[in-house]
């Protein structure tokens, strides 16, 4: 991503207020489907799973009641 910005405090805020808006495990497998790449029918299976684990349930649910979620570590 880039971005300029006038305002640097004001644009890593931001950023940090969107990173943390993701679950932790599912920031977590992202960092790694990143760094391992693999290939298509892992990262779905890797998507698939989280969607249907706790975490992207409660994202989901959050997601339908328009709240903010709320994610256990």
């Amino acid at each position: 991503m880039h971005e300029v910005a006038g305002d640097l405090d004001k644009a890593v805020a931001h950023v940090v207020d969107e990173l943390l808006t993701a679950g932790p495990h599912a920031a977590r497998e992202a960092k790694r489907l990143i760094r391992e790449r693999p290939d298509g029918q892992s990262a779905a299976e890797t998507a698939a799973r989280l969607r249907a684990g706790e975490e992207g349930q409660e994202g989901l649910r959050a997601f339908l009641e328009r709240r903010k979620a709320n994610w256990r570590e």
